[in-house]
């Protein structure tokens, strides 16, 4: 073997007379090759007065001392040109183009060509990337340039419950979000200084309906109650008091599969848990107190106006109108046939104190819980503690009967309990965030 097999090196042979020939031929050679760099590979012509040590890529057709040398690598040393043929793989600098290019066995590609070897498991740009960064860039800006007509920039998500979003941050903290958080609404979330999140601006994706959860709306009418106690089971036309001095099952409601309504617990107006006079308040209304006026206490939680919680107890056995994660569950609560408009929102306090409940959603029937939309049922717990429901109900114009007794979405497992408090009823599709009410909503009958 008179040469190496991969770079073509020459070999000194034994007993060669003028060994250092063959040597510095080699040096010479692996100078030129390892690291490469050339001027060019576009040039079919040697330069007039190239440097020492200067490599090209002779491009087709070579001419004048190139003549013959297409495609291979020119070494000008010594005041000579040097030929030395690529081999598959060879990564070459091409000043000219500032470009690093790969010898595919018949041309030399850019990286951007390469297919499957352009794929990075991380990247940074001006800084490290991280693995929870894998794409990292620390410049002044950013440009998407189109190629021709369109671009679009794509965030995609792998299902209704993930997210894809963009976040903005202020010395690396968090406080603004646009995008799909976690549910199908297309939101604007911003965040204080202590971390907590709140919706800005939410869009539904069936209707394209816009809500602004934290700004009152100037031009939208009042919000008042269809259901005539406003929600405190004391009776209706309701009281023009703030007083509920009896309960009273609730005429829009009906139960189903044996299940009864009882009384439940009673907020007191001016109640001794809250430095009153009046009797204390039972903790399972004092939570709910507590929940709605998110944990503070004194005079929002002694005062206002008094209502009762209803309590619904399932039997053991009954008529089986949905199952959940293997669990059966009992049509136990519905809605009395009454008029209603098309497009109303129904809301209602829950907890559940023995067994789980399901809330089902349906087809025409958006669920919120605390707030926040759900993608699919959701099961209730007795630790789920107190939770806000409220569901955005449309029915086509084609379709509608003109009445909805499936409502309240409301199955129990059997042999449950579970108490509902402040239902209300109200036309359009304005769902209350969280806190935005501490109260029954008032029925027009309260003003007669």
């Amino acid at each position: 073997m008179d040469s190496s097999p991969k770079l073509d090196l020459p070999l000194i042979l034994p007993q060669q007379a003028q060994k250092h020939v063959t040597h510095n031929e080699a040096l010479a050679a692996l100078d030129a090759l390892v690291h490469l760099s050339v001027e060019s590979l576009g040039a079919t012509l040697p330069p007039l007065t190239p440097d020492d040590g200067d490599c090209y890529i002779v491009a087709d057709p070579g001419a004048g001392a190139w003549t013959g040398k297409t495609g291979q690598i020119a070494h000008w040393r010594d005041g000579g040109w040097r030929y030395h043929s690529p081999r598959t793989g060879f990564v070459a600098y091409i000043r000219d183009q500032a470009q690093l290019r790969v010898f595919s066995g018949s041309e030399w590609l850019s990286l951007s060509s390469i297919g499957d070897q352009n794929s990075f498991e991380s990247l940074g740009i001006g800084t490290p990337a991280d693995p929870g960064n894998p794409l990292s860039v620390r410049a002044s800006g950013s440009l998407f340039n189109h190629a021709g007509s369109d671009h679009r920039v794509i965030v995609n998500r792998a299902g209704p419950a993930d997210t894809a979003s963009l976040i903005f941050q202020s010395g690396f903290t968090a406080r603004a979000e646009i995008g799909l958080a976690g549910d199908q609404d297309m939101s604007i979330k911003t965040a204080d200084t202590n971390g907590t999140w709140r919706t800005a601006m939410a869009i539904d994706p069936d209707s394209a309906e816009v809500s602004f959860p934290k700004t009152p709306s100037l031009s939208a009418p009042p919000l008042f109650n269809l259901f005539g106690d406003g929600g405190r089971c004391a009776g209706s036309p309701e009281s023009e008091t703030i007083s509920a001095d009896a309960f009273v099952p609730p005429s829009y409601l009906q139960t189903f599969s044996g299940a009864t309504i009882t009384q439940g617990v009673k907020f007191i107006y001016n109640n001794q848990t809250h430095g009153g006079l009046e009797p204390a308040l039972d903790p399972l209304v004092d939570d709910l107190m507590a929940k709605i006026h998110h944990g503070s206490t004194g005079s929002n939680r002694r005062y206002g106006p008094e209502f009762y919680t209803l309590q619904l107890t399932t039997q053991a056995t009954g008529t089986v109108g949905a199952s959940h994660a293997g669990q059966s569950y009992f049509l136990s609560l519905l809605t009395r046939t009454a008029i209603i408009p098309r497009e109303v929102t129904l809301g209602y306090w829950l907890r559940a104190t023995a067994q789980d409940i399901l809330l089902v959603e349906r087809p025409t029937h958006r669920l919120f819980i605390d707030g926040v939309a759900q993608s699919g049922d959701r099961v209730i717990s007795p630790q789920d503690g107190w939770v806000e429901v409220a569901i955005r109900i449309s029915h086509s114009s084609s379709t509608y009967l003109g009445y909805d007794q499936l409502m309240t979405n409301l199955y129990t497992a059997p042999s449950s309990t579970c108490h509902l408090a402040l239902m209300n009823l109200y036309p359009g599709h304005r769902p209350l965030s969280p806190g935005s009410r501490t109260g029954p909503l008032g029925s027009l009958n309260g003003w007669r």
